[in-house]
């Protein structure tokens, strides 16, 4: 078939393999053929791919999303009265009738019949008919107060009739239906390609006119229809415009399903133009913000502010314009597809993709990029998502549309495989039989490779193979296996950072944090809600403010999220192989050893002990009289936690010393400490005795007790016992340390605990209640207050998860991020520290209604955070990661159920006792202190109650 190798002299001797002859003539008609072919093949192959790709974007309209911007406490339904979103099925409707609901409209969609994406589900009220009927729409206006009209003809529609009926003819229904009813704001969904010229725009504001001539219909009418409800605006109808930029994101319709098509055709690579053109891009999320602003502008009482809104457009972005080109790159490999890298001419690039207008083609290679500082200035307009966690969460939810997704379609395959093994075909006997030197030479060595293999071909008895079926075979082969691997990549979704306070280099944010962590915190949240990370000195620590950060720090284990790397000033004083200064294994040995002691029975055990205490200490107090509260109750929960923890050797006859000596170990737990633990100040010397002269003490009491062979009924009994699981028992100084460490969990937190919740039930009107309950119970346990009795005293429990909302002794919890965490569309990178704040968490009034309020009756039954926690099963029984005065997850404080057992002795023995009443004002916290306990001193007057 081919033309064997011919020379102007002799010819050569004839290979074992002969090429047939062919005129080269007979070589480039059949080239030509196969061209068209190919491109008929093409055409096919794109045409089944872009069926493919819709059908699979079809599958995934029903599909639920996860707004960012809707994850806080909605308002209550219907508090801002009714509103309507025309085309609220669209892509950009869905996403305002999710923020409307979310703010509190009672919202209702009107769309036309079998739209892009239905609501039902979302809460709203939908009905179908048709937007372009003015009468239609009066009958779903009436009541409104805000109309948003979102409606316009889908992006597929080609019929100009239809694009100007729904895009202009529905405006004008819209308005004249508002008017007619007596709506008071209306929101048109718009576009900043109503100014596009096709000859780039940079930086442009809305005084850019409206172009001359529009590139085509649908942006002509869309124009005019924005001209139209700007024109309308007055005293009884308010209106604006919102014109976002390139609009992308969850349930898109059009953008992302679009490229995935291009690139599910294998021309995912290709960069129009030179690729350097930037352009505005919009995450639905934040447009549909705009939306909420503008509504709230227009429907506001404030006519300075209304003022500036009436009748204007405003271009809304994700902030600052991106490169085009880049921007599809991250949606496409998010999804596993190659990236655009390959820059061909525009006009080449529209041909080779197919189905592109020229405005398309335009608007892909020039520059698109607005000002937003109107939108800024008259709405308080800033994206609040940022675009990288945009892009990840449209990435996120598009999943079904990934290139593993879409697998292989086995027809598809044939057809490519069919056409590129018969262009290689054809191009090959092109160049072999073409009369040029190279060609000549080339179809020799061709020849001469194949000679050995035809003829052991043919020694084998196989008829001799033509060159063409060895070409196209080997091609066939090739194209293949590049069908049966698609233009695709594993799913990778981009790694989104949380977003960085900016600080002073080297020290980052470190002097703000050292004025004031929760102001900085609260300035922080302002702009970043619900996650940012802050550099104190080189160290990252990304801030968790929302349950789902909650949730991700609570369940990161040992290993992914570790303690012992923030913890680890805690060691002087708590010493060696203890807790953060012991391995892994052997810290959850010791955490297990503490976990075993607080069952029941256990508890049942401290009653007695703790009342005997209690009840001691406040007989001393006389008749009547005044006293600093905080003091009182930190000496008397060291009394009680030395009787239940210490056992009765130290209670009895060491108290004092072991009382002076946690002091002094206290007193070196210094902010200092935190960043230097072993700076030689006198804090920590004195610490330092302290810690050797308690080890001694205790180490004296354990070796009486073991050469004795008594069993005391006390931890340190328990810890005498405990063995880890090699056999070994604790040495002195390890069961020292855990006493420390429980003395530390168990008085200090205790006290500050135990003042706040008095000041609290006394300052707030709680005494007489608690003390009703109280009696109530002793009643109910035949007159003795006892572990059932403390059990049942539902307000008094309900008084100390309120008190640690409101007043939690630590006002941060930190991990070292070992792992790689991810906190909804954000990764929290490893070498950062992980911190949530459970005085913010207590305080988010988008988790507790009037947070900073005293009102244990939210934790009642019915009560509003009744699901948030349980101070009953001192648990958050729902998983709702809300409640974070203990810390959440496995490492909630295990010393949880003691604490509530002590402070409801405590003031239930003084309830019964005295009459109280708080002198002047409840102190503020003392944010500047290590554990949080009030600035100043609490003074309570106290009278004793006289017993009928």
């Amino acid at each position: 078939m081919f033309g064997a190798s011919r020379s102007a002299t002799a010819p050569p001797a004839a290979p074992p393999f002969a090429l047939p002859e062919l005129r080269a003539l007979d070589a480039y008609q059949l080239y030509a053929t196969c061209l068209v072919v190919l491109f008929v093949l093409k055409a096919i192959i794109g045409v089944m791919r872009r069926a493919r790709v819709r059908a699979a974007a079809a599958q995934g309209k029903a599909a639920k999303f996860a707004p960012i911007l809707c994850t806080d406490a909605p308002a209550p339904a219907g508090s801002k009265g009714k509103a309507v979103v025309v085309g609220g099925g669209s892509f950009m409707g869905r996403h305002v009738v999710e923020q409307l609901i979310h703010k509190g409209f009672k919202v209702f969609v009107f769309d036309m019949p079998g739209g892009c994406l239905h609501p039902r589900g979302t809460g709203a009220v939908y009905s179908a008919g048709d937007v372009t009927s003015a009468e239609q729409l009066r009958g779903v206006f009436a009541g409104a107060a805000l109309v948003v009209h979102a409606a316009a003809a889908p992006a597929s529609c080609t019929d100009a009739a239809k694009i100007e009926a729904i895009n202009l003819g529905g405006t004008r229904a819209v308005l004249d239906a508002a008017r007619a009813t007596g709506v008071r704001a209306l929101v048109y969904t718009s576009s900043a390609t109503v100014v596009f010229d096709g000859e780039g725009l940079t930086d442009v504001d809305e005084s850019q006119p409206y172009p001359r001539k529009h590139a085509d219909v649908a942006t002509e009418t869309r124009a005019r229809a924005e001209e139209l409800v700007l024109a309308a605006s007055s005293a009884s109808l308010s209106t604006c415009a919102i014109r976002p930029g390139v609009l992308y994101g969850q349930l898109d319709c059009s953008l992302l399903p679009g490229l995935v098509a291009a690139a599910y055709c294998g021309a995912s690579r290709l960069v129009l133009g030179s690729g350097k053109n930037f352009a505005d891009f919009t995450y639905a999320e934040n447009a549909a913000h705009a939306h909420v602003l503008a509504a709230d502008a227009l429907l506001s009482a404030d006519a300075p502010k209304r003022k500036l809104v009436c009748g204007h457009a405003f271009f809304v972005s994700d902030g600052a314009p991106v490169a085009f080109w880049r921007m599809c790159g991250l949606l496409l490999s998010g999804l596993g597809y190659s990236a655009p890298w390959l820059r061909v001419p525009a006009w080449l690039g529209g041909l080779l993709l197919g189905g592109l207008s020229s405005q398309s083609v335009r608007f892909a290679t020039t520059h698109h990029y607005f000002s937003t500082e109107a939108a800024r200035k008259a709405l308080g307009y800033a994206a609040p998502v940022p675009q990288d966690a945009a892009v990840a969460a449209t990435v996120t939810h598009f999943a079904h549309l990934r290139a593993a997704a879409l697998g292989v379609d086995p027809v598809r395959c044939l057809l490519e495989v069919t056409a590129s093994a018969t262009l290689i075909a054809a191009l090959a006997h092109a160049a072999l039989t073409a009369p040029h030197p190279l060609a000549v030479k080339a179809a020799a060595e061709v020849a001469r490779a194949l000679a050995a293999p035809a003829a052991a071909l043919a020694g084998a008895g196989v008829p001799q193979p033509h060159l063409l079926i060895i070409a196209g075979g080997l091609s066939l082969a090739l194209h293949a296996l590049g069908a049966a691997l698609p233009n695709a990549k594993p799913m990778r979704v981009p790694r989104v950072l949380p977003p960085t306070i900016p600080g002073v280099p080297i020290i980052g944010n470190l002097v703000d944090f050292l004025k004031g962590p929760l102001d900085l915190i609260a300035v922080a949240r302002q702009h970043h809600r619900n996650i940012f990370t802050l550099k104190i000195g080189p160290q990252p620590i990304t801030f968790c403010c929302h349950p789902d950060g909650y949730e991700t720090f609570g369940r990161g284990k040992d290993d992914v999220l570790d303690q012992a790397a923030v913890y680890g000033f805690t060691i002087p004083a708590f010493g060696k192989n203890v807790v953060y200064d012991a391995p892994l294994d052997k810290r959850l040995q010791q955490i297990q050893f503490v976990a075993a002691i607080m069952n029941t029975s256990t508890m049942r055990s401290y009653v007695p002990k703790i009342i005997h205490e209690a009840e001691a200490y406040f007989a001393a107090w006389g008749e009547e009289g005044t006293v600093e509260l905080h003091k009182e109750i930190a000496q008397l929960t060291t009394l009680t936690a030395s009787r239940c923890l210490h056992g009765h050797e130290v209670r009895e006859t060491l108290c004092k010393e072991v009382a002076d000596l946690y002091h002094d170990i206290d007193g070196g737990m210094q902010p200092i400490s935190t960043i230097m633990p072993r700076l030689p100040i006198p804090a920590h010397r004195r610490r330092d005795r302290a810690r050797q002269e308690l080890a001694k003490l205790f180490g004296s009491v354990i070796d009486k007790r073991r050469a004795s062979g008594l069993k005391g009924d006390d931890i340190l009994q328990v810890f005498i016992d405990a063995r880890y699981k090699d056999g070994k028992a604790l040495t002195n100084d390890e069961i020292t340390g855990l006493l420390i460490t429980l003395l530390f969990a168990g008085q200090h937190t205790s006290s500050i605990t135990g003042t706040w919740l008095g000041m609290n039930i006394v300052g707030y009107g709680y005494l007489d209640a608690v003390y009703a309950e109280q009696k109530a119970a002793r009643e109910a346990n035949g007159g003795e207050l006892n572990y059932d009795a403390l059990m049942s005293m539902a307000l008094m429990r309900n008084c100390v998860s309120e008190t640690l909302r409101l007043y939690p002794p630590l006002i941060f919890l930190m991990r070292k991020v070992i792992v790689d965490r991810t906190c909804k569309h954000w990764t929290v990178p490893r070498g950062h520290i992980l911190a949530i704040s459970p005085r913010e968490a207590g305080r988010d009034e988008r988790i507790f209604a009037d947070a900073n309020a005293f009102k244990p009756e939210r934790f009642a039954e019915g009560g509003q955070a009744e699901g948030l926690w349980s101070s009953k099963t001192l648990s958050d029984d729902k998983k709702v990661f809300s409640y974070m005065a203990f810390g959440t997850g496995p490492h909630m404080c295990l010393g949880r159920r003691f604490a509530f057992l002590q402070l409801s002795i405590i003031w239930a023995v003084l309830s019964d006792m005295y009459d109280m009443e708080v002198i002047g004002k409840i102190p503020p916290p003392d944010y500047d202190a290590m554990v949080v306990g009030p600035k100043g001193d609490c003074m309570v007057k106290y009278k004793r109650r006289a017993k009928k």
